[in-house]
């Protein structure tokens, strides 16, 4: 068994092709961030891979929709994505 800290990894993301991560692969990526309140990200999308977000605390709004913690959302590839964080945030 391996032990890791999230402190420890590369922007929180824990698998994917990272270093260091937990678990390395070039099939997919998976990160735990936290959010602060009034963070607006740009916009963009991903190529290869679709994205599913899980909110775990907080509240943000993604293409236009207001999301509340425990909920998640999907988005398929060239998908062109906004996010914009209203409270403090953590998602998965």
């Amino acid at each position: 068994m391996e032990v890791f800290k999230i402190d420890n990894m590369q922007g929180g993301w824990y698998a994917g092709n990272f270093s260091p991560v937990a678990f390395s692969t070039s099939d997919f990526e998976v990160c735990y961030k936290k959010h602060i309140q009034g963070e607006d990200w740009p916009k963009h999308y991903h190529k290869e891979a679709d994205e599913i977000n899980f909110l775990r605390s907080g509240k943000m709004i993604i293409q236009g929709t207001e999301l509340v913690a425990a909920t998640y959302s999907y988005l398929g590839k060239v998908k062109l994505q906004t996010q914009f964080f209203l409270k403090i945030a953590r998602s998965l």
